[in-house]
This record gives C-alpha cells, sequence and structure tokens, in this order.
C-alpha cells in the first residue's frame, strides 16, 4: 500500500524529523521511516537544533568556541549516520541537518523551507528531561508549523483509571498469530474484519531483522 500525502511542487513527499540525540527523538524517527516506507518518492529532512546559551553565558571565550564546535561535529556525525543507514534499508532520499538557534523555530522554519508535507517529533514520557525537545518545544511546533504535525511519545505502562489494561488473553493471541487474530474468544465480536481470506496476515511475523535492525 501506498500513501499519497500533499505533495510539494516537485511531487515528492517531504517529512522533517526534529533530533535531539535522545531515546524519544530516535523513536520519532523510527516511525518518520515507517511512515515514508509505504509513501510514494519520500524525503527524509533530520534536523538537529544547538541553542547558542553555553557562548551567551560563557566567560571562557577561547575554550567555548572549540567546545561548541565539538558539539556541531558529534551532531553532524550522529545525522549522517542515520541518514546512511536509512538510504540502506528504504527507498529514499535523506538529509541532515544541524542548526544553531531556538529549536522549534528553526524545525518550524525548515519545514516552510523544504514545503514539507509532515513534521513529526518526539516528546518525553513524565520525569523524563530532553536538552533540546521538550514538551513546550514540540507544543510551539504543532503550533507554527505549515503542515500537519505528529507528536511521538514512548510506549508506558498505562497509568490512567479511567482507562483499562489491554486483555492479556487478547495480547497472547496477537502475539502467537503474528497480528492475524486481533482478539482472544471473548473479545472476538469487537469489529468486523475486512481483510479477505486469500490475503496474507495485515502483519506478516517479523524476521530476526526487523525485530533487532541493524545500526
Amino acid at each position: 500500500m501506498e500513501v499519497e500525502m500533499d505533495h510539494g511542487p516537485d511531487g515528492r513527499s517531504v517529512t522533517v524529523v526534529g533530533i535531539d540525540l535522545s531515546d524519544a527523538s530516535r523513536q520519532a524517527l523510527a516511525v518518520a521511516l515507517n511512515i515514508a516506507r509505504i509513501t510514494r518518492a519520500p524525503d527524509l529532512h533530520l534536523i538537529h537544533v544547538i541553542k547558542p546559551t553555553m557562548l551567551a553565558s560563557s566567560s571562557d571565550w577561547l575554550g567555548a568556541v572549540p567546545q561548541y564546535e565539538r558539539i556541531i561535529a558529534i551532531a553532524r556525525q550522529e545525522l549522517d549516520a542515520m541518514c546512511s543507514a536509512a538510504i540502506a534499508r528504504y527507498a529514499l532520499r535523506a538529509f541532515a541537518h544541524v542548526r544553531t538557534g531556538e529549536p522549534y523555530r528553526e524545525i518550524v522554519q525548515l519545514a516552510s523551507d523544504m514545503e514539507a508535507d509532515l513534521v513529526v517529533i518526539g516528546t518525553h514520557s513524565r520525569g523524563g528531561v530532553s536538552r533540546l525537545l521538550l514538551g513546550s518545544v514540540a507544543e510551539k511546533v504543532q503550533r507554527y508549523a505549515p503542515c500537519p504535525v505528529l507528536t511521538v511519545k514512548p510506549k508506558m505502562p498505562l497509568d490512567a483509571s479511567n482507562v483499562d489494561p489491554p486483555c492479556p488473553e487478547c495480547h497472547a493471541v496477537r502475539i502467537a498469530s503474528s497480528g492475524a487474530s486481533p482478539w482472544c474468544d471473548a473479545h472476538s465480536n469487537m469489529a468486523t474484519s475486512y481483510v479477505a481470506p486469500s490475503e496474507p496476515p495485515p502483519y506478516p511475523h517479523p524476521t530476526i531483522d526487523d525485530r533487532h535492525p541493524r545500526t
């Protein structure tokens, strides 16, 4: 299945992904790659934003500038590696951007510059501390971005008192059937399946490489 998004003038599907090198942003990248995998002519733009506060607050300019340059070099190396891994595994184009400034503003500006169709950004679990992509940044990106914004948060144990956890039997059936059977016998009437009997299961059993992707 191929997904059609609102393409830019060149007909490609452009996705911008905010990367702060945290686990949350790496999960956002994984989601963006899954979307790109089923999208026509995908372009992926990874952006890491460095706030210049360390230079503004430092009294040791001679020491701060080399440190700042090292941070930029590390960020470029990390994003280049992510782009190389993405194009080695999927049929897409990937670009790395390292910018200095206010994170939400630079992410939104890149989305505008590239006429993006989608922005993907990671958010953090309660108590998680991010260097760049704090919840307020994600909220501002959602507010000002010129295109839809997908926020990705890590999976965590359910703590909402008004929401039940998933049925253990349904979970076991999904695992045993590789997703072909979504429910146990007690919940088999929750929905009607429209997958033709001749079609393969919508979620084939993952290979070892899919469960443990190469880095």
